[in-house]
């Protein structure tokens, strides 16, 4: 019995996967494996953080949620299923500030970005 229930937690936990961004490059210096990807992500015309970015609510850090845009990438291309958002489809994400540069190291491979997320206050008073 118990490791049915074992089994039933750890596909529970399977569900919870979390984005993992891509990390940050301090410097140019790659192993051979990989590369450094310089860039900027910007929104025409930019978001308006004070109407349409809240903090009301401060679950995960606004750090991490106001004006980013985490972007799904993969070794295949896969576009990211808005209807459906899962976390796995942003298991090697790139993670940017909207409009500021971002130096990011990623494997030497052809990448796809399948799609983005950003957060927006879409409720209305």
């Amino acid at each position: 019995m118990t490791k049915v229930i074992l089994a039933l937690a750890c596909l529970a936990l399977q569900a919870c996967t979390l984005p993992q961004p891509l990390p940050v490059a301090a410097d140019l210096k790659t192993d051979a494996s990989g590369v450094v990807v310089i860039g900027k992500i910007e929104l025409i015309p930019p978001i308006n953080a004070e109407f349409e970015q809240r903090k009301h609510w401060n679950v995960i850090g606004e750090d991490r949620m106001l004006n980013h845009v985490l972007v799904a990438t993969g070794a295949e291309y896969r576009p990211v299923d808005t209807s459906r958002l899962h976390g796995g489809d942003f298991s090697n994400s790139l993670e940017a500030k909207w409009g500021v540069p971002f130096m990011v190291k990623a494997p030497r491979q052809r990448t796809f970005l399948n799609g983005g997320v950003t957060y927006l206050n879409v409720a209305c008073r």
